[in-house]
């Protein structure tokens, strides 16, 4: 999918994936429904978002792609432990 479509294409197709499953998520009364929305195709969403700053790190910096790549994934990482201690 990373490279058929533009990035800007590829980030309205996972992001409207990954908004409109947690926006129906907070209706859903059946535990069920709520994993399908909220974990899956939450899940999903976000999938298709993650690897796109690193598909595009990779072309910017083709000789360093270990590097731009662990950067991006670093971040990640530490943003999550950020938002934890905020929260």
């Amino acid at each position: 999918m990373l490279d058929y479509f533009h990035p800007k294409i590829h980030l309205i197709i996972g992001g409207f994936i990954y908004v409109c499953s947690i926006l129906a998520s907070t209706y859903m009364t059946d535990f069920y429904l709520f994993f399908l929305f909220y974990a899956v195709l939450g899940g999903f969403g976000y999938g298709i978002i993650y690897m796109l700053p690193v598909k595009n790190a990779y072309n910017f910096f083709p000789n360093n792609k270990g590097l731009a790549g662990g950067i991006i994934l670093a971040s990640y990482s530490f943003g999550a432990i950020g938002w934890s201690f905020l929260s």
